[in-house]
């Protein structure tokens, strides 16, 4: 699917791009920051239908909870190896903040939640941009 495949490079580049900007000589390849990607998604899909999920008993809770269990264990699985802990973070982040802007709603999403998303992608590529190109 298109959408899919649009989300997973996009939530790819935040990571690489702060993996560059704290491992200036090191170089990092893989796929695991865009599965942290993905991870930061189903963190925006639970914020943006924080209330909808609410009216299916247990669901918003047991998703809470699996969704938090499997993040805190891959990040705690980075720590301490030769894996790109900044890698990891950066694509977390860049998936929530993308998502937050592109994701729909089970019901009528709040405009809010979208302006965050895309001004959160905004400055996250501002940063890294003056970060790159204007420091050594």
């Amino acid at each position: 699917h298109a959408g899919r495949l649009h989300h997973w490079f996009t939530s790819s580049y935040p990571g690489f791009m702060l993996s560059v900007l704290c491992n200036r000589n090191d170089q990092t390849v893989g796929a695991s920051t865009a599965i942290f990607g993905i991870l930061g998604g189903f963190i925006a899909y639970l914020i943006i239908n924080w209330v909808a999920l609410g009216r299916f008993g247990p669901v918003r809770s047991t998703l809470t909870c699996i969704i938090g269990i499997i993040i805190v264990f891959s990040l705690l699985f980075s720590v301490g190896s030769n894996i790109d802990i900044f890698a990891h973070i950066g694509g977390l982040v860049g998936g929530l903040l993308i998502s937050l802007a592109i994701l729909p709603g089970m019901e009528n999403k709040n405009r809010v939640i979208t302006w965050v998303g895309v001004g959160g992608v905004v400055v996250m590529n501002l940063i890294t941009f003056c970060l790159f190109f204007l420091t050594e």
